[in-house]
């Protein structure tokens, strides 16, 4: 129905990150590899960032634990979940997989501390940070009445008030194109996981 703004920001996306001495340069040479991902709940750190390897031609195998000497074959990457952004970052740091995929806006925050260390090899589309939805069978009267007070939270200072302590959000505005188009990055991504029968 409407989008979300968070700390300033409509949209997001993820990337896929490598430390500067690596010799990949691009998505495709992840291959034999391993890449540390944030968690399986996250869009910026997992869902995107899967469905990029795979539409790079890349299968893709979940692992046990964190071992760049796994055995894997050249079209394949392995993949594991590190529980947080910072463990992603420090994982590739410290050479325990050869990549990690985290939210840009986080990778940015963390190389800043880490100057010249790593550096993005891939960027996903851009989604929506948040959407809000309602049922579909819900009274129309409803939903216009909560999107009008959505929508004009930010031209008061009790409605702006009321926005920061939910989680800092700025405001709320209309989905730019429209939710299908704003979401297709999403629903593709978990089409070509669900192929596979891995769970979202």
């Amino acid at each position: 129905m409407l989008r979300r703004w968070k700390e300033e920001k409509g949209e997001y996306r993820g990337v896929i990150f490598v430390r500067n001495d690596s010799e990949l340069k691009e998505i495709r040479q992840l291959g034999g590899r391993v890449i540390a991902l944030d968690e399986p709940t996250s869009t910026s750190g997992y869902l995107l960032p899967m469905g990029a390897l795979m539409e790079a031609g890349l299968r893709v195998r979940p692992l046990k634990e964190t071992s760049t000497s796994v055995s894997l074959a050249a079209d394949e990457v392995g993949y594991l979940f590190a529980g947080d952004e910072e463990t992603v970052f420090f994982w590739v740091l410290r050479g325990k997989a050869a990549a990690g995929a985290i939210h840009e806006g986080k990778f940015e925050r963390f190389r800043k501390g880490h100057p010249e260390q790593c550096t993005a090899i891939f960027t996903t589309a851009s989604v929506p940070r948040h959407v809000v939805c309602h049922r579909r069978d819900l009274d129309s009267q409803i939903t216009t009445a909560v999107r009008e007070v959505l929508l004009g939270m930010e031209q008061t200072a009790s409605g702006r008030e009321a926005l920061r302590k939910f989680q800092r959000t700025t405001k709320f505005d209309e989905i730019p194109g429209g939710a299908d188009a704003a979401l297709h990055p999403v629903r593709r991504s978990m089409r070509l996981l669900e192929s596979l029968g891995i769970p979202q």
